[in-house]
């Protein structure tokens, strides 16, 4: 065996591969991405780049995956082949500080990071491209819409003229039109495609043999699912009526059914009488549920059907209520608790892993957590079968979730055989460190041709494997492997089509060139839609917070809440958006609500009197001004427009408590009121002007407080608790 030779990688550390070699030529000297099935080394073609980076250009390299554990996997990957000082690889995610990573960014010569904090990195400007001559993504097909990668790639492409960009992923999708846009995004002039078929891969390739069993559906159940049938169609007969589609009523799905919701809700604006849409929104909150019910109890069995009822009744809506007085319902779900029997599933599924062998190991996909539980509990029974859950990281009641530390712990136990069936939900499909696996099966299918390479590819590694699929006939099982396949199929045609090589002109990137003030400053509040903030990065210095008023801070005068027309309407439709507007007016000397979208009115067929009436009432009861937009683009031109008109005529830099610089006595009285519960710079003002001192502020009653314009019932009574409890040690 030979293997790879460069003064930067390690010596017998990775294999020399004619396929890797090939495409290390083909994207040595353009920005590329690289489609190559799991399993065969695209981590070991990056750092192949890497080191030919590193030598030949010097600077940095960064290298992003979606997840903390794959950034992680990569680092150790790295560790492993790259001849680099260790200290100067560092890994940064969400729990790194910022302070660290900006520290960081100087000193390291490869850097490993989630997307998120890279894009929140160079929002904030800790982070600085011109160094970096190599940014590789991972997971590449992720690249579409607001997820991060795209701004990170755009940026680059726009600030680094000649650097160099990779991605790389083993499923780009099935759509022609989303590939051309990942390649647009990521801004690749290069596509270079690989197979199993391809002739220096096949070697390389071991065979996954593959086994679709169908299974019957029992007919104990069927009485079960026949009645909550029923209560559906019956339900969606109701919603129907609003003539909400022309589709088939066969045909009509569980995102057709959210879509209707949407509608009715909006409809609520309108002239009709109110309490038929009320109607009409309860049948269709049932309507999903029970789809839901029905799902369960087909694919997965009684249990799950069962335990998601259980979670129902939890609920305190209205639909969820009168769904479980339904006779019908509760006729179903006595019928499903007298089913002693195994579903079907578990039954076959436990004849699939007595087959494998001492050694040898397999993976159990299922779409649901109850599921993951009850399989591998149910394996437990089996001799010579080490089950062990693999989950996601968010607890529910009596299901514990899995830290990440916990996670890897448990991979490095099943790859040491401490484990040998892996029963897992979505979390171990995506880049995972997990080799040698005999052994695949899908529970149920799924209608994602991404995720079922991504499941498939954890077989067939090292040796060849097999692959189980699971289907309930005449179920959604058989509905969803139809779709998976078939988009499948035609992924491998369209990437046949467009062959290795595409070039595409990266037109509308962010032109950096066009940031207007970095003097300008604009505190946004983190959990704002990344697509505005992004468009103000360009032009001012963002700061990024939670706050707990409005959306954007402006200067000490100006705070903003932003609301799409439809978020408007659903805050004045659920009796919370004057609760916002009042703590808009009390926080700031002039608040401001921004309503972006379409004309209210014809957009959304609003009942044009109500949003009347709620429009005089924001400007004429609560003092707080409107500003409407069309757009994203156009909010962003107002807030930042409004933030230079602010700290350029006014010399208002916006700022919240934690400013450290040296501060004159009454900036030092203001900082010290703005500590107070909901006191902003402008409210600190006003007490300070009708009580002369802070001593008097504090020895204020809740009456005497509420005198100060701003200062309500709440707000006066925190204080007051503040400043009055005594402090336990």
């Amino acid at each position: 065996m030979t293997y790879v030779s460069h003064p930067l990688i390690r010596e017998r550390s990775i294999e020399q591969r004619a396929y890797q070699e090939k495409i290390f030529a083909a994207i040595s000297s353009k920005s590329s991405m690289v489609v190559l099935p799991t399993g065969l080394g695209k981590t070991y073609i990056a750092a192949m780049l890497t080191a030919h980076t590193i030598a030949n250009l010097g600077g940095k390299v960064l290298f992003m995956a979606p997840t903390k554990p794959l950034v992680l996997q990569h680092k150790d990957t790295f560790d492993a082949v790259m001849k680099i000082d260790r200290s100067k690889m560092v890994c940064f995610t969400g729990a790194t500080p910022p302070s660290k990573r900006e520290a960081g960014y100087e000193d390291a010569t490869i850097i490993f990071a989630t997307p998120q904090v890279i894009e929140n990195d160079i929002i904030s400007k800790r982070l600085k491209l011109d160094d970096i001559n190599l940014l590789i993504f991972d997971e590449a097909h992720r690249a579409t819409g607001d997820y991060a990668y795209v701004y990170i790639a755009q940026t680059y492409n726009s600030a680094k003229k000649d650097g160099m960009v990779l991605g790389i992923t083993a499923s780009p999708g099935y759509d022609r039109s989303r590939i051309k846009d990942i390649i647009k995004n990521l801004g690749i002039t290069n596509l270079h495609i690989e197979n199993e078929d391809s002739h220096d891969v096949a070697p390389y390739v071991h065979d996954i043999k593959t086994e679709w069993i169908r299974l019957t559906f029992p007919p104990e159940l069927e009485q079960s699912r026949a009645l909550l049938r029923k209560v559906y169609d019956e339900k969606l007969e109701i919603v129907l009526r609003f003539r909400l589609t022309t589709k088939p009523k066969k045909y009509i799905n569980k995102r057709d059914l959210l879509g209707f919701g949407e509608q009715l809700r909006k409809m609520l604006f309108k002239k009709p009488v109110a309490g038929e849409i009320y109607t009409g929104i309860k049948a269709q909150s049932i309507a999903i549920k029970v789809s839901h019910a029905i799902e369960l109890l087909e694919t997965q069995g009684p249990h799950a059907m069962l335990s998601y009822f259980e979670k129902v009744k939890k609920q305190k809506s209205k639909s969820a209520r009168e769904m479980l007085l339904d006779v019908r319902i509760s006729r179903a779900v006595s019928l499903a608790r007298k089913y002693e029997n195994e579903h079907p599933k578990i039954i076959k599924l436990k004849e699939i892993l007595q087959t494998i062998g001492e050694g040898q190991n397999a993976i159990v996909f299922s779409q649901y957590r109850d599921s993951v539980m009850q399989i591998a509990k149910s394996l437990e029974t089996i001799e010579g079968i080490r089950p062990v859950r693999f989950v996601g990281q968010s607890s529910r009641e009596n299901d514990e979730g899995l830290t990440q530390k916990k996670q890897k712990e448990l991979l490095d136990a099943f790859k040491k055989g401490t484990y040998n069936v892996l029963v897992a939900t979505s979390v171990a499909e995506e880049g995972l460190d997990i080799p040698n696996v005999d052994l695949v099966v899908f529970f149920e299918p799924i209608p994602s041709e991404i995720r079922t390479i991504q499941r498939r590819g954890r077989t067939g590694r090292r040796r060849t494997g097999r692959l189980v699929v699971l289907i309930m006939e005449d179920t959604i099982d058989e509905a969803y492997y139809n779709v998976a396949k078939g988009k499948e199929k035609k992924m491998h045609s369209v990437l046949s089509k467009m062959g290795t090589k595409t070039s595409v002109k990266n037109d509308g990137q962010i032109k950096l060139d066009s940031f207007d003030s970095p003097n300008i400053k604009i505190i946004c509040d983190g959990r704002e839609n990344p697509s505005i903030i992004k468009q103000l990065a360009q032009k001012a210095a963002i700061e990024m917070r939670t706050l707990e008023v409005g959306d954007y801070i402006l200067s000490e005068r100006i705070g903003i809440e932003r609301k799409s027309t439809e978020d408007f309407l659903r805050s004045l439709f659920d009796n919370k958006l004057f609760e916002q507007v009042r703590n808009l007016r009390d926080s700031f000397e002039i608040p401001l609500l921004l309503i972006e979208g379409e004309n209210i009115f014809t957009k959304h067929d609003a009942n044009s009197a109500a949003v009347r009436s709620a429009l005089l009432a924001i400007l004429v009861d609560f003092n707080v001004g409107i500003i409407f937009s069309h757009d994203i683009s156009e909010s962003a031109e107002y807030l930042y427009h409004l933030a230079r008109r602010e700290q350029t005529e006014q010399k208002g830099i916006p700022k919240l408590r934690g400013d450290k610089r040296a501060m004159t006595l009454q900036e030092t009285q203001i900082y010290l009121l703005e500590g107070l519960p909901n006191i902003s710079a402008t409210l600190a003002r006003r007490l300070l002007s009708h009580f002369d001192s802070v001593e008097r502020v504090i020895a204020a009653s809740e009456e005497e407080l509420k005198e100060v314009e701003g200062i309500g019932e709440k707000t006066a009574k925190k204080i007051k608790e503040i400043v009055s409890a005594k402090y336990v040690h």
